[in-house]
């Protein structure tokens, strides 16, 4: 059987030929005292670099371990709690585990920013983004609930299957989505402490709660009422503008707030602006957006590896639903390139991010860099960019790297990572 020669052996033939290699050959009996010396010594630099290779390698690939426990508000642990976390940008299934006695757990996860989810019967569940490998500890509270009922407001008749949504506006986390039973009533559960704010929709019917809700931990609030009014489907197709064929995995938002010194609506999260963002997602029929009121409207395309023809359109709601509409999309920008160690090693699993450079709002794509280190961002408005990058060894540039692309063309960005410290530029 074949025995292949692995780093170290390599390393110990490497320096045997640079202690032996140009002077005379060494007696069969005995070797100098000089000679062993240095052997020695260069075998330990070797080996030790190897190993530093090694480490390194190893802290560019492979799974690591999360640990940590869960535990109550008055520091009791959780036993049974369910946690999962997947490294954040990765498409691997999550790693999940339950809490033994003691609300221990432990993970087998992707090194890097962990998304990771704990929850427990009777308490709220609880979003972090640790880093691993590592240990954390997570604090569930007690967990609150919000009930009420949709009405008609000319009617004040119940609503059944209305969609009712709560954001909460200190911790989007705890946002959730419940519907109508046949008597109107809605009740969500598990929820975390915070302000919300509730809208509710139909085909054919909005509402929005009169103010936030502060809800207290643990806190059961009851008899909230949401009443509904008259509006309208808006409903169309995302259009690939070269081939007249559908874009599959399309969306479609509609966002119905005050405008920027721009004229473009915000995207802030602030009460009345989140209650006015419709959003539709392509079917094999196209897309359908219910409840959208009397109003104009942002619309927001998102077709993954386009761009939107016409990134700022805005379209008017009045007194009936709105059809056929099409919505095209064209090959955008693309910047990619490769994250590496200044070893030449590629970093797998970095998520580098797009975001807006120069005051303008341009496209918000993310992608994780591959067992090659490559990446590649595709779809983007052109314009001047600024990545963030997330990488599970080294350190990143606090400030970014700095990118600027034609709307049909690729620009190039090679990112070095410098595994014992701060980051480099990119080139």
């Amino acid at each position: 059987m074949k025995r292949r020669t692995g780093i170290a052996g390599w390393a110990v033939v490497v320096a045997l030929v640079a202690v032996w290699g140009s002077g005379d050959s060494p007696s069969p009996a005995v070797v100098s005292r000089h000679r062993t010396a240095d052997l020695r010594a260069l075998l330990v630099k070797v080996v030790g670099a190897v190993e530093l290779r090694r480490r390194e390698r190893g802290a560019i690939r492979g799974t690591v371990e999360l640990t940590g426990v869960v535990r109550s508000l008055t520091g009791a642990p959780i036993a049974g709690a369910r946690v999962q976390a997947r490294a954040r940008g990765a498409q691997a299934q999550a790693s999940s585990s339950a809490t033994d006695d003691r609300g221990h757990f432990a993970l087998a996860v992707d090194r890097g920013t962990q998304v990771l989810e704990a929850t427990a019967t009777g308490y709220a569940p609880r979003h972090l983004w640790p880093r691993a490998p590592g240990a954390i500890e997570v604090v569930l509270t007690p967990a609150s609930t919000i009930s009420g009922l949709a009405v008609d407001a000319r009617t004040l008749q119940p609503v059944p299957g209305a969609r009712i949504a709560l954001a909460n506006q200190s911790d989007d986390s705890s946002d959730t989505t419940v519907i109508t039973d046949e008597r109107g009533a809605f009740r969500a559960e598990a929820l975390g402490p915070g302000h919300y704010t509730l809208t509710a929709s139909t085909p054919h019917g909005y509402g929005s709660g009169d103010s936030s809700t502060l809800v207290g931990v643990g806190q059961r609030v009851d008899g909230l009422v949401v009443k509904l009014v008259p509006a309208h489907q808006v409903s169309g197709r995302v259009v690939i503008a070269q081939t007249g064929t559908d874009c599959p995995g399309a969306t479609v938002q509609l966002i119905a707030s005050t405008t920027d010194h721009y004229g473009w609506p915000t995207r802030r999260r602030e009460p009345g602006i989140v209650a006015g963002v419709v959003t539709g997602i392509a079917t094999g029929t196209g897309i359908v957006l219910d409840g959208a009121p009397r109003g104009s409207y942002g619309v927001d395309v998102e077709c993954p590896g386009y761009t939107a023809r016409e990134p700022r359109a805005v379209i008017a709601v009045e007194d009936a639903d709105l059809t056929g509409l099409i919505w095209e999309v064209e090959p955008g920008a693309t910047i990619r390139g490769t994250v590496m160690t200044r070893s030449h090693e590629p970093i797998e699993g970095a998520v580098i991010a797009t975001l807006h450079a120069s005051g303008e709002w341009l496209s918000w794509v993310t992608a994780t860099t591959g067992a090659d280190g490559a990446y590649e961002l595709a779809g983007l408005d052109g314009g001047s960019y600024e990545l963030r990058l997330d990488t599970p060894v080294g350190a990143a540039a606090p400030d970014g790297y700095r990118v600027e692309v034609a709307v049909d063309a690729t620009a190039e960005l090679d990112v070095v990572v410098d595994t014992a410290g701060a980051a480099p530029p990119a080139r």
